[in-house]
């Protein structure tokens, strides 16, 4: 099983949209952290769960639910998610950062 990590820009995508929805309804906002926290870390154990991304070398996994987007890299050692993006955004103006 490989680790799973969250690179500082994701880690922050994540928390802006948790705290987006605890503004709105804590009990949802705790539901989707966990959740989207449970489907990354799905990847330790099948790192080619999602699909090849529209940027080299980057995978994708669709949180449907959420209407979310994890972008990562599968490493030697490791999966690194690089972005959350909403699936709702124009993703072709978007670059991954790390």
């Amino acid at each position: 099983m490989m680790r799973v990590q969250w690179a500082t820009p994701a880690e922050l995508s994540l928390d802006a949209y948790i705290g987006y929805l605890a503004a709105r309804n804590p009990p949802i906002a705790q539901e989707a952290r966990a959740d989207i926290q449970k489907s990354t870390a799905l990847l330790g154990d099948h790192p080619f769960l999602g699909r090849p991304a529209r940027w080299p070398g980057l995978r994708e996994l669709s949180l449907l639910r959420w209407r979310k987007i994890g972008v990562y890299r599968v490493e030697v050692d490791r999966v690194l998610i690089v972005a959350l993006y909403d699936a709702r955004q124009d993703l072709s103006r978007m670059t991954p950062q790390e």
